[in-house]
């Protein structure tokens, strides 16, 4: 379902449901978000590499690798460009914070970043995607959680697992009443 805006005799069309007139600096403030929130991550696993436990040789090369890609988003967004518009860049989100719980473990305050992802796809795309990434960051979470060590960390897992779920269904169903408010106006 896409909206249609007529401008000097040319039409624009934007697919997306909550298209507006200031999508420029929504992208920008989301991808000012992501550089904030990589490079913040980046930060505490240079100055704690011990908060990690055991950090595996890879952890820096991925957070770099994460703050990379904020990096080209941000800018991508500061220049109009369209990858900071695309449904791939919070696919890419929950790539990389799986990856993170992966190699920094499932009990880590890293698995708050998951809520970044659901957000974002919720509140530019609607109800559906946001369901959509709310469910795979919740199967995600739950794959990391199988380097769990013994039964009090699973049940910890449980329960955060069932937090993604209800959160990231509450969050999704916000955003859609929120775009449906953006259409009546």
């Amino acid at each position: 379902m896409g909206l249609s805006l007529a401008i000097g005799g040319h039409v624009i069309t934007d697919t997306r449901l909550d298209a507006s007139l200031d999508d420029v600096d929504e992208n920008t403030l989301i991808a000012t978000m992501r550089i904030v929130l990589a490079v913040a991550t980046l930060l505490a696993v240079m100055i704690d590499p011990g908060g990690l436990g055991d950090p595996h040789p890879f952890t820096l090369l991925v957070f770099y690798g994460y703050t990379a890609q904020s990096a080209i988003i941000y800018i991508s967004a500061r220049l109009g460009g369209g990858l900071s518009d695309s449904k791939m860049v919070h696919w890419l989100d929950v790539f990389w914070f799986s990856l993170v719980l992966l190699i920094a473990g499932p009990l880590t305050g890293f698995f708050f970043l998951f809520f970044f992802a659901i957000s974002t796809a919720a509140f530019r795309w609607g109800y559906d995607e946001g369901a959509r990434v709310t469910l795979a960051c919740a199967a995600l979470y739950c794959l990391a959680a199988t380097q769990a060590a013994d039964q009090s960390e699973l049940a910890q897992m449980l329960l955060r697992a069932t937090f993604l779920l209800g959160l990231g269904y509450i969050v999704s169903h916000w955003a859609q009443a929120s775009i449906n408010q953006k259409r009546r106006i």
